[in-house]
């Protein structure tokens, strides 16, 4: 009975074992079903890319076909395109050249234009300056001033030249300048001379000159009588003063000499040293110099453009002091001269042309 029981349950186990077995044989299947679908999709869908990639590659050699092989007509266009934007290139550059030319001839030609009337203005120019220079009035109204030298003439006895300066028009008496004042340039030139040791050789030797220089007063009419120019405003009476300087004989030869000392002074008054200092100057005085300090301030004013002009200066020469001065000056000028032998009748006429109207008419040395 037991042999039986284990028999039995022998078979059971056989059984079991058979049954799984089956199983995974059914399972084995399935599997290999689903991975032979699975594969049969693949195979589809990469058979349908590679549909599609055909169809492709046959659409791009259509295209290529296409282009590599254009009609005669398409050529003949094609042909003709180049050749007219070959032609329009052509014009455009030709165009170029000519403008380039065109540009270059017009620059030229205005050049030469320019230049031709830049001569005949220049020409111009030179004629009317030689015609001008023949009018001693040409374009100077009553307002326009000159420097002016009036010279003594020589006497061999002299210890001195004498030269007068001023700053004057050309109406009749001619008026001084109201403005650029004889004080004003003796201040001034006194103070170049003794203080700014830099500025010397502008004196050209005639520092000392300078330093001596003297203000006189101008007589009303030349030779005339013995009366001082003067203008009264308010009560008050202006006289009107000129400068004068005395030039030791040793400094050379009468008319060398003098021309030389006219030279110097017009380079003086016209440099940038005397400007300078005369706007100090008219800084310092009372009000800064009222109107007449304000004008000098100015670089731009008439009165330096008058004096810095060039050729504005003038040489004249004097029969006797009373040309200029009144009597008391002359007395103090004729004894610097000669001593006192100033009122000798041989020296009186360096100060009145008519020495009878001289203050020394009835000397016995006379």
């Amino acid at each position: 009975m037991l042999g039986q029981k284990q028999k039995r349950k022998a078979t059971e186990e056989v059984e079991e074992i058979e049954e799984v077995d089956e199983e995974l044989e059914d399972a084995e299947e399935d599997e290999e079903e689903e991975e032979e679908e699975n594969d049969n999709e693949e195979k589809a869908n990469e058979d349908d890319e590679e549909d599609e990639e055909e169809e492709e590659e046959e659409k791009v050699v259509v295209k290529k076909t296409v282009k590599r092989k254009p009609n005669k007509k398409q050529k003949e266009e094609a042909k003709n395109e180049e050749e007219e934007e070959e032609e329009e290139e052509e014009k455009v550059v030709a165009k170029k050249i000519i403008q380039k030319k065109t540009n270059k001839k017009q620059k030229e030609e205005e050049k030469t234009e320019i230049k031709n009337v830049q001569e005949k203005k220049e020409l111009l120019i030179q004629k009317y300056t030689k015609l001008a220079s023949k009018k001693n009035s040409f374009g100077k109204g009553s307002s326009w001033h000159t420097l002016k030298f009036n010279v003594l003439k020589e006497c061999t006895a002299a210890q001195y030249y004498v030269v007068e300066m001023e700053f004057s028009n050309d109406e009749e008496g001619e008026q001084l300048n109201i403005w650029l004042k004889a004080s004003h340039i003796h201040d001034v030139l006194k103070c170049l001379a003794d203080d700014d040791p830099d500025t010397l050789p502008l004196f050209n030797g005639f520092e000392d000159v300078i330093r001596n220089a003297h203000l006189g007063e101008l007589r009303v009419k030349p030779y005339g009588e013995n009366v001082c120019r003067a203008n009264k405003k308010n009560g008050y009476t202006y006289k009107d003063f000129i400068n004068y300087y005395l030039i030791p004989k040793e400094k050379g030869a009468f008319k060398a000499t003098v021309e030389k000392f006219k030279n110097t002074m017009v380079k003086l008054l016209n440099s940038d040293h005397f400007f300078s200092l005369m706007t100090v100057y008219q800084n310092e005085r009372t009000n800064n110099g009222g109107q007449p300090g304000k004008v000098l301030r100015d670089g731009d004013s008439d009165v330096w453009q008058q004096l810095k002009k060039e050729n504005n200066s003038e040489l004249k020469y004097m029969d006797a002091l009373s040309a200029k001065f009144t009597d008391d000056i002359i007395i103090v000028i004729l004894h610097k001269l000669f001593g006192e032998d100033s009122i000798m009748a041989k020296y009186q006429k360096f100060g009145w042309v008519n020495r009878e109207s001289g203050p020394f008419a009835k000397s016995k040395k006379n």
